[in-house]
Order: C-alpha cells, then structure tokens, then sequence
C-alpha cells in the first residue's frame, strides 16, 4: 500500500486528531499532519490528479472532505482557504470537564476514563516519555488550549477540574515532561491563566463548581488567586515538603460573573433598547 493511501486511512481512523480544534488555513493544516506523519508525508511524490501538488496533500484534503460531512470541520462564514476544526462531542453527554488532565494521576483509578467527562490537554505525550513509569502517558480525548475553547458551547459543564502546572519555568526534566510548564503558553502567566479562568467560567453551568488545583512551589497562592476575577468560596491545603498543594472551590453564582462578561451582557441588553427605541420610532413615523 501507498503511503499516501496509508496516510488517509491513519488520518480516518483518527479523525485527524493530529489537527488541534480551532481555526486554521489549509497551509497550517498540512503543517500539522506532517508534524503527526512524517514519514507517510514525502513531497516529492506528485498527485496525478493535481500536480505539482503532493500526493499526500491530495489525501488530507479527502479526509477533510469527508470529515465536513460529520460536522468535524466546516468553513461556515470563514474566508477561502480556512477551516474550522471542531469537537465531535454529544455535549449532552458531558457534564465534567479536566481542562488540563495530563496523566490523570489525581482521578480515582475507576474513573480515569469516566463516560460523562471529557479530558482536554494542550499537549499528548506517548507511553514510554518517562523511562522511569514505562506507563505514563498524556493521552487527552481531544488536544486544547483552556485559554481558547472556541469548540465548546457557553454553559456546558456542571464540573469543572482545573490542574494547572506547577512550575514556572519548563526544564527537560521528568517534572516538565510529566505536568508542564507555565511559561509553554504566551510567556505571560499571568494573561494565560486569567483567559484560561475566563474561557472556563463561559462553559461553566450557572451553579457550577471549578475546583482549581494548584501547588506554590514557584509563584505564591495569593499571587495566583489575585488574577482570577473572582474570589474562591473555600480552599484546603496540604502540605508536602517546602511547598503546599491547595485546592479551591469556585461556584458560579450571578453575583460572581466576571466583570467581562458582564458588560458584554450590558452592552448587548443596550444594544436591545436602541434596537426597540429606533422600531419604535420608525414604527411612529409610518403611523403619520
């Protein structure tokens, strides 16, 4: 078999999981499969269909076809060359959400695959990256960035687990490779984690609880908390060694809508009034 006709069979079976959801050109797309298959991805082998374009491109664009038609990717209302790459999830299904699971060392062992969850982690890491636990890996349902889930709908989860990483600075140690780093995302903790706080909070059901994970051996609890736009209901905190785990539990409630959000509500309702005000008007001057 061709590798191209076994690139498309691997780029099926995965739903081309290799593409992480969002919005990409067609060019950013092709960047990712070969990153996933690169030895099924040789651009030196024309398509007959369409040259000089390489087979293996050919391939992907099937796979994409036939994906849109399961809802997986669409280009609705984005310009010529991009596509929208989105969750195949049956949202009524999916009550809890890890945001950042990593290798689901904190999930009871009869729950680390849990029907109502959906696990997202920006990053997949294969059995084996840790020589000292052969059976450690970072294996997500699907990849995702928590500062941008623009896949999933407003109010989805009723729970949200939210573990951080713990260190500032990534080495290429086992601590790194095991639970990240905070500097992997902008360079700018401090932004990531309030957008990331932001974006869980919108797919947070009102009433919701967000259980927020989170260990100062770099930056103190106190900083960290005085990015959030709320303040958490309760906490604990254990602690283990030089450094202290703490978790703490938010609750969505009205009165604790982030102030972002509560202008863009505002701004809306405003919007509606002069809406209402100008047919009013119009209406008025028709009647004369």
């Amino acid at each position: 078999m061709s590798e191209s006709k076994l690139l498309y069979r691997e780029l099926v079976k995965t739903e081309m999981s290799c593409v992480p959801v969002g919005r990409h050109h067609i060019t950013k797309i092709y960047e990712f499969v070969k990153e996933g298959y690169p030895e099924l991805c040789d651009d030196s082998i024309e398509c007959k269909w369409q040259p000089p374009q390489a087979s293996w491109k050919h391939k992907v664009r099937n796979v994409m076809t036939r994906l849109k038609k399961t809802g997986k990717i669409d280009q609705e209302d984005l310009p010529r060359g991009w596509y929208r790459v989105t969750l195949n999830v049956r949202w009524d299904d999916k009550v809890i959400l890890d945001a950042c699971c990593g290798g689901r060392q904190m999930w009871h062992k009869e729950n680390k695959e849990h029907p109502n969850a959906l696990y997202l982690d920006i990053r997949e890491e294969a059995p084996g990256c840790i020589k000292q636990q052969p059976n450690f890996s970072v294996q997500p349902d699907y990849i995702q960035d928590y500062r941008e889930l623009h896949a999933v709908p407003t109010d989805t989860f009723a729970h949200i687990a939210w573990d951080i990483p713990h260190l500032f600075r990534s080495t290429s140690g086992l601590i790194t490779t095991k639970y990240g780093a905070l500097d992997q995302g902008s360079g700018n903790w401090q932004d990531d984690l309030r957008r990331g706080f932001e974006e869980l909070w919108r797919v947070l059901k009102m009433h919701g609880t967000l259980v927020f994970k989170y260990n100062d051996l770099n930056i103190k609890a106190s900083e960290m908390l005085s990015v959030f736009p709320v303040n958490p209901l309760y906490g604990a905190m254990t602690k283990k060694g030089v450094n202290n785990t703490f978790f703490f539990v938010f609750v969505k409630l009205p009165e604790d809508v982030p102030i972002r959000t509560r202008v863009i509500e505002e701004m809306d309702e405003d919007f509606m009034d002069l809406m209402r005000t100008e047919h009013a008007e119009h209406k008025h001057s028709k009647d004369e």
